[in-house]
């Protein structure tokens, strides 16, 4: 399995919110020729085909996950701070 970091920024329209995180992003092979991508500190589980796709496979995943928190939960400041 290998870790790795991520850090991202997340805008919200005309409000734009800072966080400055590392996420630890772990990787390890599947057995049906895809990469799993693992982000405990947010509980997502994600896959990427190859290492040049796992970038764009935890932006999605990230982007996504904001999107649910905002339009389901109770916002992205409120549920980063629930993972905490």
């Amino acid at each position: 399995m290998k870790k790795t970091t991520a850090s991202f920024k997340i805008t919200d329209e005309n409000k734009q919110v800072s966080i400055l995180t590392d996420i630890q992003i772990f990787t390890k092979p599947s057995g049906r020729g895809y990469i799993s991508v693992l982000i405990p500190s947010l509980a997502i589980d994600t896959i990427a085909k190859d290492e040049n796709d796992v970038a764009a496979a935890v932006n999605e995943a990230i982007c996504s996950f904001f999107i649910i928190a905002k339009k389901f939960g109770k916002g992205i400041e409120e549920e980063l701070k629930l993972l905490n």
